[in-house]
């Protein structure tokens, strides 16, 4: 396979033994494709669960926007396949990812906010500490990324335009940026991902619960896995003569790493979902439980889906929240009016106070001609 004479005179030869006809650019597509449609399942769940209780909130917009950004760091990772990345020339589109990795992290960071509440004690003091470092730390990312990109090469055009052949412009390291970079928002990440478990580890709850919840937020540590591996083939990318076929694997994980975001950050709005599949019916209400109501039997339909909105309420997300005082309450069920309401809380030594857990359950029934 021939080499451009325009690429010769940039580059130089290519390594020995380097196979030209080499294309990885197939299966980064491919790669980035799958992630990116379970991304948009789970975004999609994500809105029906929500919708289905009415708590559409500020951090499911947030992610909605993730999603269409990764959707355009998919189509720029695509269209570099086409121009040469991957295929041993370069392209690079670092403004879409940046605007995908942030909109993503301040969902999560949203969902933080509407898990846990404020406090006084030191416990949430810790967490309000590392939540704002957090929440500053993503809000300065795009900012340090756009300046910088915009101002990476004198002229701007220079930053293309250089591998075309045109001379008498100047570029920072751009490669050594993206590592160095790269570093810093897995680091964001760790602090993202730890910043709820000094909240998470002082709830009132047994070990195995406990663990449960620990467990669901930890799932956001495959999004660091995906980070470290984008920032091996930066390392790759900076230090390689062949830059271009190191610079596709780099870009593939860089629309990877937002749409493991965006999975792991899904995940812990499906409980609902999972309990209905399983005809758990303990706290929710679903058609079974319906079936066993007087005068109801083969008579439900007409209600099946007030069921179904009323178990999507009803085991959507436990709010962890911590009282000011100790509460132990339980109102009997009243299924003339059709609700039921049932307070519970546990008592914990100090002044934190305890987890409260209210639980609403709906019950309708239709009764049928005799």
């Amino acid at each position: 396979m021939a080499v451009d004479a325009k690429i010769l005179a940039i580059f130089g030869p290519p390594p020995a033994g380097t196979d030209l006809s080499a294309d990885s650019t197939p299966s980064s597509n491919a790669a980035c494709t799958v992630f990116f449609v379970i991304a948009a399942l789970c975004v999609a769940l994500r809105f029906y669960v929500r919708m289905g209780n009415d708590t559409v909130g500020r951090d499911d917009y947030t992610m909605l926007a993730g999603l269409i950004s990764s959707a355009a760091l998919l189509a720029t990772t695509i269209l570099a396949g086409q121009q040469g990345a991957g295929q041993h020339i370069v392209y690079a589109e670092p403004f879409v990812y940046a605007v995908a990795v942030t909109t993503t992290k301040i969902s999560i960071l949203l969902l933080y906010r509407r898990l846990f509440h404020a406090g006084q004690s030191t416990t949430n003091r810790i967490y309000a500490a590392t939540f704002w470092t957090a929440v500053a730390l993503t809000s300065c990312y795009p900012v340090i990324m756009f300046v910088t990109m915009a101002a990476a090469c004198r002229p701007v055009s220079f930053y293309w335009t250089q591998y075309l052949g045109e001379t008498g412009g100047t570029c920072i390291d751009v490669t050594l940026f993206y590592l160095v970079f790269g570093i810093v928002n897995m680091v964001v990440d760790v602090v993202i991902l730890l910043s709820p478990i000094p909240r998470i580890n002082s709830l009132q709850l047994n070990k195995r619960k406990k663990f449960s919840v620990m467990a669901i937020m930890l799932l956001g540590s495959f999004v660091c896995v995906a980070s470290m591996i984008r920032i091996y083939y930066l390392d790759q990318l900076a230090y390689s003569v062949d830059a271009t076929w190191w610079m596709g694997p780099g870009m593939a994980w860089s629309s990877i790493e937002p749409s493991v975001a965006i999975i792991s950050a899904c995940l812990p709005t499906f409980a609902p979902l999972l309990r209905m599949g399983g005809g758990n019916t303990r706290r929710g209400v679903g058609s079974g439980y319906d079936e066993r109501l007087p005068g109801s039997a083969l008579r439900y339909g007409a209600h099946r889906a007030t069921a179904t909105r009323a178990a999507l309420k009803s085991e959507d997300e436990v709010e962890l929240t911590r009282a000011g005082r100790c509460r132990d309450r339980y109102s009997s069920s009243n299924l003339s009016s059709g609700h039921g309401t049932s307070n519970g809380g546990g008592c914990g030594g100090g002044g934190g106070g305890g987890i409260v857990v209210d639980t609403e359950v709906r019950v309708s029934s239709e009764q049928g001609p005799l």
